[in-house]
């Protein structure tokens, strides 16, 4: 990453002699960057990669990086300006570059899985069967129809046929292979994907792995039925989850964190954690995944009118948590504009609406009302 960085920041200065060697540094950077889940670092090289392509004019590499940009898009949970990326880098790509159109179809086909819009996301995969995401988006597909086995005949083969030395590219099918192994009841097979799975978070550090690890780690312990150890995995996973930026995974572990506090008897808890995940999907537009949150509490015996006081003004709203949670850390309003991908205004508006819904004037005191209240 190191090197990859030194290359960049050298192309964008206008040291090399053809710009279609910057133009490949700057794909390889960026590619880089998401095969290590590097969200900060590729945000802030897009930015300025974009910069560089309008000044010269390349509007290709432009292109191609709003099909990475659109995935940090995708993980902060930014979705109508992810659609807007991927979208129109998938059909300006499709006329001027065909033959690098692929990974912006299948971002849009992950964009829309998450969505709801599982039909249209199938559509755009038959586009790329030959990308190597394609079939990673399709097994996350076969779990969303509840159809854990064919997900599992998805990824064997993409397993089988990337080496274990390459590890970046192996993160993704094992992090969904050991959902889908969960799901079928092979909870040591999922075991065994999860020390794998730990080697490569242990390599990289990135806090979206380690996250992605403590989730995994989270499930594969709930289905040995060892609740107190899933509990704290999948606390661990909410919590890295929400510092590195993320909106859907957050979501989602939150209702497999309700799950286990519920099985603990730890109803009040439970419900707290669902309703949390809840308030976030319906933010981000997760249509499917929000429908899905709702029967889990309607199952932890929530009424309609809790649902409803959860989004009212006494409480905040999740973008609200994550930024006081920052705030809470020591963290500047600048620095958590770079972390989560937005601008210092956007979160000194956030800042101002936490400060208004929670009675408070200051930072210090909206932190300790929102720990008094056991929202962070």
């Amino acid at each position: 990453m190191r090197c990859l960085d030194e290359a960049t920041a050298a192309a964008l200065a206008g040291e090399f002699e053809e710009i279609v060697a910057a133009g490949w540094t700057f794909c390889f950077l960026l590619n880089a960057c998401e095969r290590v889940r590097d969200y900060e670092r590729a945000a802030e090289w897009c930015r300025k990669v974009e910069g560089f392509s309008r000044r010269m004019r390349t509007n290709f590499v432009t292109l191609a990086c709003r099909a990475h940009y659109g995935a940090v898009l995708t993980w902060h949970g930014r979705w109508p300006e992810a659609e807007r990326s991927l979208s129109e880098a998938t059909e300006r790509l499709a006329l001027e570059r065909p033959s690098w159109s692929g990974l912006a179809i299948v971002r849009l086909a992950d964009l829309r899985r998450r969505q709801g819009r599982l039909g249209e996301a199938e559509d755009l995969l038959e586009q790329r069967p030959g990308n190597p995401l394609a079939p990673v988006v399709m097994a996350e597909l076969a779990l969303d129809r509840g159809n854990a086995s064919s997900a599992v005949d998805l990824l064997e083969p993409v397993l089988r046929r990337v080496p274990v030395e390459n590890r970046t590219l192996r993160a993704a099918p094992l992090e969904v292979m050991v959902r889908a192994r969960v799901a079928t009841g092979g909870a040591e097979a999922a075991a065994s994907h999860v020390i794998e799975l730990r080697s490569i978070a242990d390599a990289l550090g990135t806090r979206p792995l380690r996250a992605s690890l403590s989730l995994s780690e989270g499930l594969v312990a709930a289905a040995a039925g060892e609740q107190d150890t899933a509990r704290e995995r999948l606390e661990d996973a909410v919590e890295l989850y929400a510092v590195s930026g993320a909106s859907f995974e957050l979501a989602r572990a939150r209702l497999e964190l309700a799950r286990i506090l519920e099985s603990l008897g730890l109803a009040d808890a439970a419900v707290r954690e669902a309703r949390l995940g809840l308030a976030l999907l319906e933010e981000i537009g997760a249509v499917a995944e929000a429908a899905r949150a709702r029967d889990l509490l309607r199952g932890l015996g929530a009424s309609p009118k809790a649902m409803r006081a959860f989004r009212g003004d006494r409480v905040l709203t999740p973008r609200e948590v994550e930024i006081l949670r920052l705030v809470s850390e020591g963290l500047t309003d600048g620095e958590i504009a770079a972390r989560l991908v937005l601008s210092k205004h956007t979160v000194h508006r956030h800042l101002q609406n936490a400060y208004a819904r929670l009675g408070c004037s200051s930072r210090a005191s909206a932190v300790a009302k929102a720990n008094r209240l056991r929202l962070l």
